[in-house]
């Protein structure tokens, strides 16, 4: 047999070929066994071998797999790996010449993720030399760009052969960049992408590589974003150098950019070190965010494209820009969610929220003409109330962000929809709160009428929230301020919807109320006292005279 290796070989390779499923598995099940005879002779067939071996290894049926699985197993054991993994390293990049398909390369990774729990078998060679060349294989981004699941799902199993094989190589610091690298991008689902299979596959094999470098047989469900989140940490500088190298000045992503997506996979898994390096992370971020310049508003073009959006039939020049726009915002406020939830992230978020506010959130809060543009500023709404609902950013620097961010805030109470309105109102509401006594007699007088305009507001969650935002606002500067006119008027509109018939409403004015008799005691018993006789409801005003009076 051993002399005429060639012709059994090739009486093989006929067999394995053949339509039926039993004869196929006989004549691999012989191709296996006639391998285990020749072994120290395997080499010289290789590059046949593996040929032959790229359909049945994603056969259909199983029994076929597993039989061609074990065949190369069997070349892992015999063959010295750097002889198999000059062939096969070479197909799974995509540099043989014909073979840089989703396809070839999936039948390389599956057959190298085999071959290498035999060469595990081995004790002769440098296993930890053998770990790295692969591991490096896995560390190549351009592997990633094809999205095809087979190949996707192909990579999570080599992945999972490697750490599950190599337990202790899987704990040197080189190796671990790489895999975890690999785990970063198998998770990142572009948009579109509806199988979610790889991406949660690619989250557990994270957790046993981390539970493989802290030693220990289990995690605590508990504590295991923790422990994740922490082993992700070390690894972080090495793996955002990966996907957006320092060598590139300015990013210009597109949607389908497999680095764009798995440097969102790594901002949402790692926020404190993101957090730590946010000048890096934000010098990504603020330049794909800027909206890009549309007609002057009142301008004939967009009043023609106000109508058009009114009536559906809205133009969107670029959807790869507002995609990206509308991604990394959701980012940002995530970010910032996660960050307010970690007091060691506070100082890191105070330093940032000047740059992310006036490079970030105040052109993105600009009014512009369109569904997409109103979508991008309920977003941006939203990062702007965890940002300073999160409590870290230091009172002067939001003292000197106010005077283009309030305004911006107190446009929005005027928008069609009740989700800026409402949103807007609890942003105003910490701002004014945060910055008492800041505010002048100007700007108090500029701001009142659209406040409590919002009392009238058809949304009754709005209408309680402006309130709130009353009475820090009544707060917000010395109370010279609010005298004369502006406190009256303030006074006649509370009065009238002190009569409102929700009891929720009616208590939240008649606190407000309360609020103003602190500035001018004086004027809220006149108004109380004009208001008596003319609401139809008068139990609360006797109440605020009683309080009043003690």
């Amino acid at each position: 047999l051993l002399y005429h290796d060639n012709h059994i070989l090739s009486l093989l390779y006929e067999g394995i070929e053949n339509w039926s499923i039993e004869f196929r598995l006989k004549y691999l099940r012989g191709l296996d066994g006639f391998l285990s005879l020749i072994q120290d002779k395997i080499s010289a067939h290789l590059p046949s071998l593996l040929a032959y071996l790229s359909l049945p290894i994603r056969d259909e049926d199983n029994s076929i797999r597993l039989a061609s699985e074990s065949i190369c197993v069997t070349i892992g054991m015999h063959v010295p790996p750097i002889d198999v993994l000059d062939l096969l390293i070479p197909r799974v990049q995509g540099e043989i010449s014909g073979t840089d398909t989703s396809s070839h390369r999936t039948n390389a990774v599956r057959i190298l993720t085999h071959v290498i729990i035999g060469i595990s078998k081995q004790d002769s060679y440098n296993l930890t030399a053998i770990v790295e060349t692969i591991t490096n294989t896995l560390a190549c981004t351009n592997l990633y760009e094809y999205r095809e699941t087979p190949l996707r799902e192909a990579i999570i199993l080599l992945v999972r052969a490697v750490i599950k094989t190599y337990p202790n190589d899987c704990k040197i610091h080189h190796i671990q960049n790489n895999l975890t690298l690999a785990l970063i991008y198998l998770q990142a689902r572009l948009p579109n992408e509806d199988d979610s299979i790889v991406s949660e596959a690619a989250k557990l094999e994270l957790y046993y590589l981390t539970k493989n470098s802290l030693g220990i047989d289990k995690i605590d469900d508990s504590r295991s974003d923790t422990y994740i989140n922490e082993y992700l940490t070390v690894h972080f500088d090495y793996i955002i150098n990966k996907i957006c190298p320092n060598s590139i000045s300015s990013f210009q992503w597109t949607p389908s950019d497999i680095n764009k997506v798995a440097f969102e996979v790594l901002i949402t898994q790692c926020p404190k070190k993101s957090w730590s390096n946010y000048e890096r992370i934000l010098h990504i971020i603020s330049p794909q965010v800027q909206p890009k310049s549309g007609p002057t508003p009142g301008s004939i073009e967009s009043n023609m494209a106000n109508y058009a959006a009114i009536r559906g039939e809205e133009r969107i020049p670029n959807i790869t820009e507002i995609d990206i726009r509308l991604s990394l915002l959701a980012l940002i406020e995530g970010m910032i969610r996660a960050g307010s939830l970690d007091w060691e992230c506070g100082q890191y978020m105070s330093y940032a929220a000047e740059p992310i506010i006036k490079n970030i959130i105040i052109p993105n809060l600009i009014w512009k003409v369109g569904r997409v543009e109103a979508t991008i500023r309920k977003v941006t709404l939203a990062a702007v109330y965890a940002l300073i609902r999160a409590g870290s950013i230091k009172s002067d620097i939001l003292a000197a962000v106010a005077p283009e961010l309030v305004p911006l805030l107190i446009s929005h109470l005027e928008d069609s929809e009740v989700t800026p309105r409402h949103m807007s109102s609890l942003c105003l509401t910490v701002i004014f709160e945060r910055l008492r006594g800041f505010f002048a007699e100007q700007s108090i007088y500029e701001l009142y009428p659209k406040i409590i305009k919002r009392l009238d507001d058809s949304h009754d969650e709005v209408r309680l929230s402006i309130c709130q935002t009353l009475q820090m606002f009544l707060q917000c500067a010395p109370k010279s301020c609010y005298s004369g006119t502006t406190i009256e008027y303030i006074l006649d509109q509370l009065f009238i919807h002190l009569d409102d018939n929700d009891n929720n409403i009616q208590t939240a004015v008649y606190n407000t109320i309360l609020i103003c008799s602190i500035i001018d005691i004086e004027t809220v018993k006149k108004k109380a006292n004009k208001y008596l006789s003319s609401n139809r409801s008068s139990h609360l005003i006797v109440k605020l005279l009683e309080s009043l009076s003690n």
